[in-house]
């Protein structure tokens, strides 16, 4: 009998994206992890902040909004 998965995703993932994320970064060498993590934040101008979790829900909204238009 298969377990039902316990985990909750955003939206746009599943385990099964999840599961290929992870062999897709499990195969990768050290230095090529490395070189993504560096250059991912010049893909998109982003900045990253902490903010408390009760905003959360909030935030989210805020972007969403913003990014429709």
């Amino acid at each position: 009998m298969k377990r039902k998965d316990p985990n909750k995703y955003p939206p746009g993932l599943n385990a099964a994206k999840v599961r290929r994320i992870i062999a897709y970064y499990d195969q990768m060498r050290d230095e090529d992890v490395a070189r993504e993590i560096k250059t991912a934040p010049l893909a998109e101008p982003v900045s990253w902040l902490p903010i408390p979790q009760k905003l959360v829900p909030q935030v989210r909204k805020l972007i969403a909004r913003y990014s429709k238009n």
